[in-house]
Protein backbone atom coordinates (compact mmCIF):
# COMPACT_ATOMS: atom_id res chain seq x y z
CA UNK A 1 0.00 0.00 0.00
CA UNK A 2 2.75 2.47 0.96
CA UNK A 3 5.87 2.90 -1.14
CA UNK A 4 8.19 3.36 1.85
CA UNK A 5 8.08 4.26 5.51
CA UNK A 6 9.52 7.51 6.83
CA UNK A 7 9.80 8.92 10.33
CA UNK A 8 7.45 11.59 11.71
CA UNK A 9 9.89 14.48 11.20
CA UNK A 10 10.35 13.61 7.52
CA UNK A 11 6.58 13.25 7.07
CA UNK A 12 6.01 16.65 8.69
CA UNK A 13 8.56 18.29 6.37
CA UNK A 14 7.01 16.67 3.30
CA UNK A 15 3.57 17.86 4.40
CA UNK A 16 4.63 21.43 5.17
CA UNK A 17 6.60 21.69 1.91
CA UNK A 18 3.63 20.53 -0.15
CA UNK A 19 1.93 23.94 0.18
CA UNK A 20 3.04 26.93 -1.85
CA UNK A 21 4.36 29.81 0.27
CA UNK A 22 2.19 32.87 0.80
CA UNK A 23 3.63 35.53 -1.47
CA UNK A 24 1.43 38.40 -0.38
CA UNK A 25 -0.98 39.34 2.38
CA UNK A 26 -4.27 41.06 1.61
CA UNK A 27 -6.46 42.98 4.03
CA UNK A 28 -10.12 42.19 3.30
CA UNK A 29 -13.46 42.74 5.02
CA UNK A 30 -14.52 39.55 6.81
CA UNK A 31 -17.50 39.14 4.47
CA UNK A 32 -15.05 38.48 1.61
CA UNK A 33 -12.87 35.99 3.49
CA UNK A 34 -14.74 32.73 2.83
CA UNK A 35 -12.32 29.97 1.73
CA UNK A 36 -9.24 32.12 2.44
CA UNK A 37 -6.16 31.43 4.56
CA UNK A 38 -5.54 33.67 7.55
CA UNK A 39 -2.06 35.21 7.83
CA UNK A 40 -1.89 35.38 11.63
CA UNK A 41 -3.52 33.89 14.71
CA UNK A 42 -6.69 35.43 16.11
CA UNK A 43 -7.42 35.33 19.85
CA UNK A 44 -10.89 35.99 21.22
CA UNK A 45 -11.24 38.79 23.77
CA UNK A 46 -13.88 36.82 25.69
CA UNK A 47 -14.56 33.13 26.35
CA UNK A 48 -17.14 31.57 24.05
CA UNK A 49 -19.32 30.10 25.43
CA UNK A 50 -19.12 32.30 28.51
CA UNK A 51 -19.84 29.36 30.86
CA UNK A 52 -17.80 26.25 31.62
CA UNK A 53 -19.09 23.63 29.22
CA UNK A 54 -16.64 20.78 29.74
CA UNK A 55 -13.47 20.15 31.71
CA UNK A 56 -11.64 19.10 28.52
CA UNK A 57 -11.80 20.02 24.85
CA UNK A 58 -13.33 16.69 23.89
CA UNK A 59 -15.01 13.59 25.16
CA UNK A 60 -13.78 9.99 25.13
CA UNK A 61 -16.30 7.22 24.54
CA UNK A 62 -16.24 3.46 24.18
CA UNK A 63 -17.24 2.80 20.58
CA UNK A 64 -19.37 -0.26 21.40
CA UNK A 65 -21.44 1.86 23.81
CA UNK A 66 -22.34 4.52 21.23
CA UNK A 67 -24.85 2.42 19.26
Amino acid sequence: MFKKRINADEARELYLNSFPPLLEIEVLPKEDCDRRIIAENITACIDVPHYRQAAMDGFAVIASETL
